[in-house]
């Protein structure tokens, strides 16, 4: 089972299976906005709703910020641009 985890110092959030990094999402958090720059997922773990969780928590982080994302990375632009539970939050 994957669990994610908020990394901080990283600047990422981070997916885990049994202690493994199988993904990351990294992005910057500003007092405007946050930017998201990467979602990676391992090959085996693609296809399984991992990249959208790993969006998710930083979605979740930036509602709770008051903040719009930007997304810079091509996952995370075409995802908020096709999910509707996305267009209150990107900037």
């Amino acid at each position: 089972m994957v669990n994610y985890k908020i990394e901080a110092d990283n600047n990422r959030i981070a997916a885990y299976d049994a202690g493994t990094v199988v993904g990351e999402c990294t992005f910057s958090s500003g007092d405007e906005d946050w930017q998201i720059f990467h979602v990676f997922v391992e090959p085996q773990y693609r296809g399984s709703g991992v990249a959208q969780g790993l969006v998710d928590m930083v979605v979740s982080l930036a509602r709770k910020a008051g903040v719009k994302i930007v997304p810079f990375c091509s996952y995370a632009k075409k995802l908020f641009a096709t999910e509707q539970k996305y267009k209150d939050i990107v900037k």
